[in-house]
């Protein structure tokens, strides 16, 4: 079986190299939209952060940070549980954020909606939108197999902030039970308990490639793929895994 770094690199490469002679690059475009895009940030930055250096990080969630570590002390600050967080909940959280990272084609409705705030001001995130969903649902209790399986398009609302009819609130639904049932099937009772094995267990070789493998095997929103059709007819398969490797 082809490791999963190899197969990305081949397939990739495969794709980039026959679609090459349909790539046209204007380098004096490409130098004006670099410049112009420059300015703009540097306008922006001004603007939101006063020139204050310390306040251009992105938003990770650190921005959390001080409800987790009550959570860790046992402190109910949120009202919302007092347990502290384990280990096994920061990584399913880390990993389901990862995992729901799918939502770039839909930055004009999160822009309509104000969801996803750039640091440096503007809407249409995706990856901010679900860190900060999962983050609220993690806050609210463990994301168990289990959790993920009944997961409904209401704690979809609640905790995304997402209208229910809307594609990227069924996509996260659907992502979730099918993760939650992926699970489950093999007796894993979280995301971060099944990552944690991987990593702990004495049967594995410890690589990226194993890692990888490994998670693409049982979960199918990691397995990042895509069919095209070659100009000799050839159906092919290119190979991502980029939530996967992160």
């Amino acid at each position: 079986m082809v490791d999963p770094i190899t197969a990305v690199k081949n397939s990739c490469a495969r794709i980039a190299a026959l679609s090459s002679s349909r790539v046209k690059i204007n380098d004096e475009a490409c130098e004006k939209f670099a410049l112009d895009l420059v300015s703009r940030l540097g306008d922006l930055r001004a603007s939101c952060c006063g020139g204050d250096e310390s306040k251009k990080e992105d938003t990770t969630f650190h921005d959390y940070e001080d409800e987790w570590t009550s959570l860790n002390n046992n402190i109910n600050t949120t009202g919302r549980r007092e347990n502290p967080v384990t280990i096994e909940e920061e990584v399913s959280a880390m990993a389901t954020l990862h995992l729901l990272n799918f939502g770039h084609g839909h930055k004009q409705l999160l822009r309509e909606l104000k969801l996803g705030k750039y640091k440096f001001g503007g809407y249409g995130s995706a990856y901010v939108t679900m860190m900060e969903g999962v983050g609220r649902a993690t806050l609210k209790g463990t994301m168990s197999s289990q959790r993920m399986v009944d997961w409904t398009p209401i704690e979809t609302k609640e905790f995304f902030f997402l209208p229910s009819d809307c594609l990227l609130a069924s996509q996260i639904t659907d992502v979730l039970r099918e993760t939650g049932s992926a699970l489950l099937s093999k007796g894993y009772n979280s995301l971060g308990g099944f990552i944690i094995q991987i990593l702990s267990s004495s049967t594995s070789n410890n690589t990226v490639s194993s890692f990888v493998r490994h998670v693409i095997d049982l979960i199918p929103a990691f397995r990042d793929e895509g069919t095209y059709q070659l100009p000799d007819g050839e159906i092919m398969t290119v190979h991502f895994y980029k939530k996967a490797f992160l």
